[in-house]
Formats: structure tokens, C-alpha cells, sequence
């Protein structure tokens, strides 16, 4: 019980088998009328708290702030998320493997997409045997776009019939989202090279998720694979560089 045995799948003894990954953050540009008026209500409501009674702030109300704003966010990528998913389709005619986590965003894209070509739909409220039906219809080639909750298809499941992720969302916990990625990088992926492409919309809060994020993974990093002085000082930088990015917003 005092030890842990710990294998990633960037070990020496497997890379040579496993497909490299690499990941994109990619800037886009969107339509941020509906976002910006979630944005101006939650500064209202922030603004109230700081002007009245004793002037605090409720707990837990800037996550509830970050909360809200990233599923703005999310629903302002919908359009963006489709356009470049038949894009990618048409250039590669490659499957693709798209993950979000509200699920009016998953259903959105799924009614985008599914006028243009086969699409699949899988969230925390489809039944096994539906979800077992459409992964195998999706890795057997009769479905071009899986659409899915992060959280509901984030393990257990091999989608190697594509080579590339398309993350909508970020999820707080970096492990969801590498969890994700690795539903198509598989010992059986065919392709030598997997992707990781990370929708970021330009001027929203999606700039402090994508810091955030980064930051958590260094920690988690500097925790388990530095040694002694290193890290300590990489796990205490990268926290104090979060405290300073929270303060800030």
C-alpha cells in the first residue's frame, strides 16, 4: 500500500509502439454578441456583491462566474466546431472524434453535423447498448463524427478508426482530457501520428482555462516525474503563478 507503480504512455518500453501525440491549441475567432451579455451579467451580479452589505463575495461565486462563461463559450464555438470538423473531413476524409461537456453544446454540434454526414451521439444518458451500437458502428466506418460528453467517453473505449480529437470544451482536470485524447491514440492506432486540437475562442475566458490547464498539468508533472529540489520548485512556481491568474480575474 506504500507504493505505486506508475507507467505513461510516453515509457521508453512503449513509445516504439504507440503513436506520438500532439497537441493544438487553435485561435479562433467567434460570435461573441451571446457571450459577451453572459459575460456583462455575471460582472453585474460581481459588481453587486462588491458594493453592498459587507461587500463579499459569496463562496464558490467566481467559480460559479468561470462556470457559466465557459459554457458560453462553448455554445459561441458550436458553428466554428462544425464548420471546421466538415473541413477537416473533406481535406482528410478521415473519421473524427469530437468531445464537449454541457450537452446542449454535444447536441448542437450533432445537429450541424448531421446534415452534412453520418454522425454519432454519445452522452452520460445513452444507453449501453445504444453507445456500444454507435462506437461500433463509428470503428467499423459507417459513421464519420462521433460526437461526445468528455466525461462519458473519456476511458474505456478504443476509437483508433480515428487519428485526431477535436476538444470543444476544456475540462478542468487535466487527466479528463488526456483520458480523452487517448481514446484514439491506441497501441492498434494505425497512423504514426495522433492529434489533440483544442478549439480556443479569442477574447473569452477560454485564454484562462487553456492557462489553467497548462498550469495544472506542470504540477501534476513536477509531483511525480522531478526529483527532490526541482520539484518542489517547479510544483511551488506553477501554483503561485495560478494564485496570481486567479487574483487577476
Amino acid at each position: 500500500k506504500d507504493v505505486m507503480l506508475r507507467r505513461s504512455m510516453d515509457d521508453p518500453r512503449l513509445s516504439e509502439q504507440m503513436p506520438d501525440l500532439l497537441e493544438t491549441i487553435l485561435e479562433v475567432e467567434v460570435d461573441k454578441k451571446a457571450y459577451d451579455e453572459a459575460y456583462n451579467t455575471c460582472m453585474d451580479h460581481l459588481e453587486h456583491y462588491r458594493t453592498t452589505g459587507s461587500g463579499s463575495i459569496p463562496p464558490g461565486f467566481l467559480l460559479n462566474i468561470l462556470t457559466e462563461l465557459r459554457h458560453a463559450a462553448g455554445r459561441a464555438k458550436i458553428d466554428t466546431a462544425v464548420n471546421w470538423a466538415v473541413d477537416y473531413y473533406t481535406q482528410t476524409g478521415k473519421p473524427l472524434v469530437i468531445f464537449a461537456h454541457h450537452k446542449d453544446v454535444v447536441s448542437s454540434i450533432e445537429k450541424g453535423l448531421n446534415l452534412k454526414a453520418q454522425c454519432g451521439l454519445i452522452t452520460g444518458s445513452t444507453a449501453d447498448k445504444d453507445r456500444q451500437r454507435i462506437i461500433t458502428g463509428f470503428q467499423e466506418g459507417k459513421v464519420q463524427f462521433l460526437i461526445c460528453s468528455t466525461l462519458a467517453m473519456k476511458e474505456g473505449v478504443n476509437l483508433d478508426a480515428a487519428d485526431t480529437a477535436l476538444f470543444v470544451e476544456r475540462q478542468w482536470v487535466p487527466a479528463h482530457e488526456k483520458q480523452a485524447a487517448a481514446r484514439v491514440r491506441r497501441l492498434t492506432q494505425e497512423s504514426a501520428i495522433c492529434h489533440k486540437v483544442v478549439l480556443s475562442a479569442k477574447d473569452t475566458v477560454d485564454t484562462h482555462f487553456d492557462k489553467v490547464v497548462s498550469g495544472k498539468e506542470a504540477v501534476v508533472k513536477a509531483a511525480l516525474d522531478d526529483d527532490g529540489e526541482d520539484k518542489m520548485a517547479i510544483a511551488e512556481a506553477v501554483a503561485a503563478s495560478l494564485l496570481k491568474g486567479r487574483m487577476r480575474l
